[in-house]
């Protein structure tokens, strides 16, 4: 994509209703009837963005909600980044098995290919993260583009609604965002390019209740399934 066409300013992303991909307990399924793929694909083409309303179902949100109101989380500090960002990952393994396997399903990130218009993905690879008001919790514009991850998404799983918290991306060191996307729908999603030349940033979370929220990334590699196959059987 030339640099003139990434900057040029299409207006906001637009915020979708009805739910047109779905992770559940069972699995993903495509939910917005026929051409949802396609019409999911030109919004991404043009904002390079698109939301993703009720992309947790119901029940896969229930659980996660459940993970984490025991869960212990961790500081991380992003020292590679100036000033560095500061905000909290949990420590469950088990909640992190669980949702890498579930984001890993084939026929999602076959529709995520087919969105993001890329050639392969890999393997989805992400964490849960929490961001605190007045807890010195902030973060600082980045690209994410290491030469390997793909495209990116970030997943609403806050328990209840909060303030502040909202996506901006701009065109690297520009003055403006592109955009600004407050994703606060209870398991709603957002799933965004990742471009040397775009950068995006979080904004602080404001008020009492924090915001949660899965951050993750779809890959070229590693090889989520080979890699699973190949793995020493437990007996």
């Amino acid at each position: 994509m030339a640099d003139a066409e990434l900057a040029a300013d299409r207006g906001p992303v637009e915020r979708l209703v009805h739910p047109a991909l779905q992770l559940s307990r069972r699995g993903f399924d495509i939910v917005g009837g026929a051409g949802t793929l396609d019409r999911l694909a030109r919004q991404f083409a043009s904002r390079h963005a698109v939301h993703l309303p009720g992309f947790l179902a119901p029940d896969v949100r229930a659980l996660v909600e459940r993970w984490l109101a025991t869960a212990e989380w961790d500081v991380q500090i992003h020292d590679q980044l100036d000033p560095p960002s500061v905000h909290l990952t949990v420590r469950d393994p088990a909640l992190l098995s669980f949702f890498t396997l579930a984001m890993n399903d084939r026929r999602l990130v076959e529709a995520v290919r087919h969105i993001a218009a890329i050639e392969r993905v890999g393997a989805w690879e992400g964490n849960f993260y929490r961001m605190d008001a007045d807890c010195g919790h902030h973060d600082t514009w980045h690209d994410d583009a290491d030469g390997n991850r793909l495209v990116a998404i970030t997943i609403n799983v806050s328990p209840s609604p909060f303030q502040g918290g909202e996506l901006s991306m701009r065109v690297k060191q520009g003055r403006r965002p592109l955009w600004t996307f407050a994703n606060v729908g209870p398991g709603d999603a957002l799933l965004f390019r990742l471009d040397r030349r775009l950068e995006h940033w979080i904004h602080d979370v404001r008020g009492p209740a924090p915001k949660m929220a899965v951050a993750g990334w779809f890959q070229r590699e590693p090889d989520f399934w080979r890699d699973l196959r190949a793995a020493p059987r437990v007996s």
